[in-house]
């Protein structure tokens, strides 16, 4: 695919989230500005009938690719393509109509962004949030010791501007994916801001790896 935008927004489709693909495009297919790509990591996902626009472009993975091999594969494209921003997304989960326009404000002034949060289930119906399990997130991240005692920042509610990453390596048996990339960055001396305007809808189903305010341990650090 030839194009001229300096954003990249990243998914990555696998069996068992076919009952969410159609929210997830049609909120991407909506967003308020539509300079942007989106790329598709295919991890034998059946994608005949996926609504897409001129600008996807659809890659499938290797045979037995890990999920953070798959998340590397994306990344890498990002940067060999030349473009300045990345956002990630999850196909299970859906965004507000401003969720690039916002992000892409905020990255021309910091190193990543990291935007609301509001659970749904998995009809995508609003979960009600009690004081306790509310989604409060801090106005900047400069240090990586807030990541590593709460998931405030995920593959969801995330974008990051391409110059702040150097040379990317990630483990290919590693499950978090997000902790890793964040921690790294901001042990770099990167930045991060908090999007309020923004949403990510975030699915609460069965197959959630990590919950926002989930700890992290060796156990879940990794796969197996």
């Amino acid at each position: 695919m030839v194009t001229n935008s300096e954003t990249l927004i990243m998914v990555a489709v696998f069996p068992g989230i076919e009952a969410y693909v159609e929210d997830y495009l049609a909120s991407v297919n909506m967003q308020t500005v539509d300079d942007f790509d989106l790329l598709i990591l295919n991890d034998n996902f059946i994608y005949e009938d996926l609504k897409l626009k001129p600008n996807s472009t659809i890659l499938d993975m290797p045979a037995g690719a890990t999920p953070s091999q798959i998340r590397l594969y994306g990344i890498e494209y990002a940067i060999q393509h030349k473009y300045c921003y990345l956002i990630f997304s999850d196909a299970d989960d859906f965004y507000s109509q401003d969720r690039v326009e916002v992000s892409l404000k905020h990255l021309r002034e910091t190193d990543f962004v990291y935007n609301r949060i509001v659970p749904v289930n998995e009809i995508g119906e609003l979960i009600p949030c009690d004081k306790k399990n509310k989604f409060n997130l801090p106005d900047q991240i400069s240090s990586p010791q807030i990541i590593l005692n709460h998931n405030l920042i995920g593959m969801s509610n995330s974008g990051l501007a391409l110059n702040c990453l150097k040379d990317v390596y990630i483990p290919k048996d590693l499950s978090v994916v997000d902790w890793w990339l964040y921690t790294i960055l901001l042990l770099g001396g990167a930045k991060g801001e908090y999007i309020d305007s923004a949403t990510s809808f975030y699915r609460q189903t069965d197959g959630n790896l990590v919950g926002f305010k989930k700890n992290l341990n060796d156990a879940r650090l990794t796969i197996g």
